[in-house]
């Protein structure tokens, strides 16, 4: 479920805002206790050209009914006023993951 976004990112003086940006999580590591995880910004879903690349980190729930971590991640950036009118985005292709 990666993220489309408006994005803006300084670039040699200028301030670059690309409408429709693309996150999605590339590296996840930790546990229970403690999830960190890398996230691309590329400048559109065609995933062509990165943009910027960065790292977080939030504590997961781990209660029965919550859905997976990376779903929690994607969650969790949308509370980020950076991303607040993030929009979720359904990659075609790709097999569910378990919820």
């Amino acid at each position: 479920m990666p993220l489309q976004i408006k994005y803006s990112i300084d670039a040699y003086g200028e301030t670059l805002v690309f409408e429709e940006a693309y996150l999605k999580i590339v590296q996840l590591y930790g546990n229970e206790e403690l999830l960190q995880f890398d996230y691309a910004i590329y400048k559109d879903s065609s995933k062509q050209t990165q943009i910027d690349y960065k790292m977080g980190q939030f504590v997961p729930s781990v209660e029965e009914d919550s859905p997976n971590f990376i779903k929690q991640i994607y969650e969790y950036l949308k509370t980020l006023e950076e991303f607040a009118d993030a929009i979720d985005v359904l990659e075609e292709n790709l097999t569910p993951l378990i919820e």
